[in-house]
């Protein structure tokens, strides 16, 4: 059985899921990455120890990478097949490639960090820590981008329920707000950053509810997504 587009964009986008999950579990639990407010000397000692979160997010990032891209072109290809005006679909696209571009630096940053720990000097470790460390704040925009730009599209082609789009909204808002803190965090402060998880925890269920929704072949409205559309209007 040969699955069509919407099919795999759907499973694209659980799979971007699970390994944004996991990455965060690396991150957050398995190897403890480093808050941003760590001393240089903690960040070095953890970065000497970090071999199991270098392999696992220089395998995870590039996959989730291929995963997003797959669920932002569908989705814009099945916006064009309406007629649908191209603004919303454009800004999940370039929201998702700018995503995927901060979350890459941010994790190049570390990977250098802990490949070459023992030939660096301890001001550019810390140098190196917190610049990744304001990449994965900046990336929130990236995400409140994509969020709001994909949320908009899949609601205008019946894909998602008005209730889910509301809440997408609101975690573009929250994620937005959480990135601002990125200033303070370069000093020592870490400021109300549960707000933009909020954002983030509102980002992971739209793509399991988008990605769910995709792996069913027809809208609310009985329109056939993915290879049985009409020629696209221009």
């Amino acid at each position: 059985m040969t699955m069509n587009r919407t099919t795999t964009a759907g499973w694209s986008a659980l799979a971007f899921v699970a390994a944004v999950v996991g990455l965060n579990i690396v991150e957050n639990v398995g190897t403890s990455r480093p808050d941003p407010t760590a001393s240089a000397g903690e960040i070095a000692e953890w970065a000497v120890d970090a071999d199991a979160y270098l392999w696992a997010t220089t395998l995870l990032v590039p996959m989730a990478w291929v995963f997003l891209t797959i669920v932002a072109a569908t989705l814009w290809a099945e916006a064009r097949a309406r007629g649908l005006d191209p603004f919303h679909p454009l800004l999940g696209a370039i929201g998702a490639a700018m995503t995927m571009g901060t979350l890459s630096a941010a994790v190049a940053a570390d990977a250098v960090m802990i490949a070459t720990v023992d030939r660096l000097g301890i001001d550019v470790i810390e140098a190196l820590s917190r610049f990744a460390s304001v990449l994965f704040l900046f990336n929130w925009v990236a995400l409140a981008i994509a969020l709001y730009g994909l949320s908009r599209t899949t609601v205008a082609i019946g894909l998602t329920p008005r209730w889910l789009d509301r809440l997408s909204v609101a975690g573009s808002a929250a994620l937005l707000l959480g990135a601002l803190q990125s200033g303070l965090i370069l000093n020592d402060v870490l400021p109300g950053i549960l707000v933009g998880l909020a954002g983030f925890l509102a980002w992971l269920l739209y793509l399991v509810v988008t990605g769910l929704r995709l792996t069913r072949p027809f809208d609310r409205v009985g329109i056939p997504l993915g290879d049985e559309l009409p020629t696209a209007v221009n």
